[in-house]
């Protein structure tokens, strides 16, 4: 299994999210996570892309990876 993904419950649908921040600041009971089935196709291949490399699974905040990669259009992945 891919690290920093799990399956959630999304309007009555099951879909794997991605956990980008585990916690927010002084929000420590939330996590930030993103939806990559909810992206058009180029933005989901590019994202699953990162997520799936090395460092992506390194990375102990998957977020702050994404912080240093783009999108195909050069939109920074955090960012979007």
């Amino acid at each position: 299994m891919v690290q920093h993904m799990m399956p959630m419950d999304i309007e009555g649908t099951k879909a794997n999210v991605a956990i980008v921040f585990r916690t927010i600041p002084e929000e420590s009971n939330m996590a930030l996570v993103m939806g990559p089935k909810f992206l058009d196709g180029t933005n989901h291949d590019a994202f699953m892309k990162a997520l799936e490399s090395a460092e992506g699974q390194n990375s102990f905040e998957l977020g702050s990876y994404l912080n240093r990669v783009n999108f195909p259009d050069g939109t920074n992945m955090l960012q979007f």
